[in-house]
């Protein structure tokens, strides 16, 4: 048995128990960060930061987003954003007002990883019309056996 399981060998387990156990083969067991990933932009739009695998399971264990924006800049939006069960979601958003300029770095790490569809984009955006701006954002996170 596991040493997580913390099961005493002395213990008898009930017949139920040993049936249903199903021995697997983990690609990550220890869940170790296996993808850093980062992207900038310069401009209005968005980017990939990273596009999940297809068949392995993608988790999330953190992310940063660090934009600045002069003060010509009108209002701006940047936001970094996965898709949980189908649904497109933010996980770091942030405003400016028009005329005003900033420089800003927020990060944000999950203690419970964070499973991301398959075959989906991590991306970053920002909307602005006028003036200069620049956003550079990244995730961390691991893959694992498809299970």
């Amino acid at each position: 048995m596991s040493e997580d399981l913390k099961i005493q060998p002395a213990l008898a387990l009930p017949r139920n128990v040993i049936n249903s156990i199903q021995p697997v083969y983990n690609v990550n067991p220890e869940r170790i960060v296996n993808i850093v990933r980062s992207q900038n932009r310069a401009t209005t739009g968005i980017s990939i930061i990273f596009a999940t695998p297809t068949v392995r399971k993608f988790f999330l264990t953190g992310a940063w987003l660090s934009y600045n924006h002069n003060v010509t800049a009108d209002s701006v939006g940047v936001t970094i954003s996965i898709t949980i069960d189908g649904v497109q979601q933010f996980i770091l958003a942030s405003e400016k007002l028009s005329l005003t300029a900033v420089k800003e770095h927020m990060e944000i790490s999950f203690p419970f990883p964070i499973l991301i569809d398959k075959g989906t984009n991590i991306l970053i955006a920002q909307t602005f019309s006028v003036g200069a701006g620049n956003i550079r954002a990244g995730i961390i996170g691991y893959t694992t056996d498809p299970q």
